[in-house]
């Protein structure tokens, strides 16, 4: 299927325009891309959704605050005082420009092993709905390849990301690219801890 505007459906709830912001083009997005996005909307929000919905009995909206990110999106982040990561998932495969050195010894000069996250905000309690994405993740319900609770000031948010084992086998990711499946950041990304 292709992704014919901004407001294409990629779930019953989850639009193309949440993930992008309208600051990326549609045309833009390679069938990669494309494949991370409806993942992300199919298998991990729309089921997360419906989950919450059912369980507090009441219409559970979640607000992508985060989706596809561009390198002019990572230096926004930066002035604004987050840590976003090079190495993040919300480049969606697009290859970054590294500036950490041990970074750059690993990866090489760009990175590309992005996957497609997003960062979210449910109209509920947010370490709550962590929790039970956490619950949901381990039950099998649904599948990710990181959920990190993070806060940076008054603000409060859920990254989520796509399973890596859509694209990677589970020993590239444990040995490589060294990624966490559950952390907690509540410094906006300056640190983070296991959970």
């Amino acid at each position: 299927m292709t992704l014919k505007s901004q407001n294409h459906k990629l779930s019953e709830n989850f639009i193309l325009k949440e993930f992008t912001h309208n600051k990326i083009s549609v045309n833009s997005i390679t069938s990669i891309q494309q494949l991370m996005l409806e993942n992300m909307a199919n298998s991990i929000l729309q089921p997360t959704r419906s989950f919450l919905c059912s369980e507090k009995n009441t219409k559970i909206k979640i607000k992508i605050t985060s989706g596809m990110r561009t390198v002019s999106d990572y230096h926004r982040l930066v002035k604004k005082g987050y840590s976003p990561s090079e190495t993040s998932d919300h480049f969606y495969g697009y290859p970054v420009p590294l500036r950490n050195k041990e970074k750059i010894k690993k990866f090489g000069a760009k990175y590309v092993y992005s996957v497609g996250a997003c960062d979210i905000i449910p109209d509920m309690n947010v370490f709550e709905a962590f929790e039970i994405i956490c619950w949901l993740e381990g039950k099998g319900v649904i599948e990710t390849g990181q959920i990190i609770y993070e806060k940076f000031k008054n603000t409060e948010w859920i990254h989520i990301s796509n399973p890596y084992h859509l694209f990677y086998s589970n020993e590239f990711v444990q040995e490589f690219m060294c990624k966490y499946p559950i952390l907690v950041s509540v410094d906006g990304g300056k640190t983070y801890e296991r959970y």
